[in-house]
């Protein structure tokens, strides 16, 4: 069974979150399922996604990321969980490396949850999920993160349930202030997907239609001399 794209859209989330379904399907081919909540129960309802949806393979993505560039959909191996990695575990002063340690979850596995691929026909996947739950009301009660939203607790579902992870490249899930910040390198020369993430929502449409305009640059040709020139300063370092 061939996977659908899947992404919550709540009402302050409507202008932004349909543009990201149309870039979906442009640039994969896939259709798209929308589940609607009230902007308050956006969180809630992601760790919900499960049985909202039956067991099929899904690819989510938040509201407020846009496809760039083709999806190649193909090449993600469904059998495991798969989503791309946040940079925040190595911000002194980010929630992401403050809750992994706090935690004891590994930092190279702490996953963005603002794209991700599973199969929700796998036991592994429905019981991450179901553990992600458990977790959710746990933390609601009394503070177990310092992450305002659902990301931490479904990676200490992940990690709790020993869930198989597949890190994907951060071209798929690139989001501008792990640059700004100083946790990710580069701005990547062909950004995939653009996520909007820890930008404040009323500014969010102007990020990324400015961010799909000058990150859509041309398919990138390496020059040889060029790369020899800057390994070569490497090398002197």
């Amino acid at each position: 069974m061939p996977p659908i794209g899947l992404v919550i859209i709540s009402p302050s989330y409507e202008k932004v979150g349909r543009i990201a379904v149309e870039r979906f399907k442009k640039f994969t081919g896939l259709p798209v399922k929308i589940v609607r909540c009230l902007d308050e129960d956006g969180y809630t309802t992601k760790l919900h996604l499960d049985q909202r949806i039956g067991n099929r393979p899904v690819i989510y993505f938040d509201a407020d990321w846009w496809a760039l560039r083709p999806v190649n959909w193909k090449c993600v191996n469904f059998g495991v969980f798969s989503a791309s990695p946040d940079w925040g575990v190595f911000h002194p002063h980010a929630f992401p490396k403050e809750d992994c340690e706090r935690l004891g979850m590994r930092k190279d596995l702490y996953f963005n949850s603002g794209f991700w691929c599973a199969d929700f026909s796998n036991p592994a996947h429905r019981r991450m999920f179901r553990e992600a739950r458990k977790l959710w009301a746990k933390h609601r009660r009394k503070s177990m993160t310092g992450d305002p939203g659902e990301q931490t607790i479904l990676n200490l579902a992940r990690h709790r349930t020993n869930t198989p992870i597949q890190m994907l490249p951060t071209v798929v899930n690139y989001y501008r202030h792990s640059t700004s910040e100083g946790v990710y390198q580069d701005i990547p020369a062909e950004v995939i997907g653009l996520h909007a993430a820890g930008v404040p929502l009323k500014r969010k449409f102007r990020h990324l239609k400015t961010g799909a305009e000058w990150l859509t640059y041309p398919p990138v040709v390496a020059q040889l001399d060029a790369m020899k020139l800057v390994w070569a300063k490497n090398q002197l370092r």
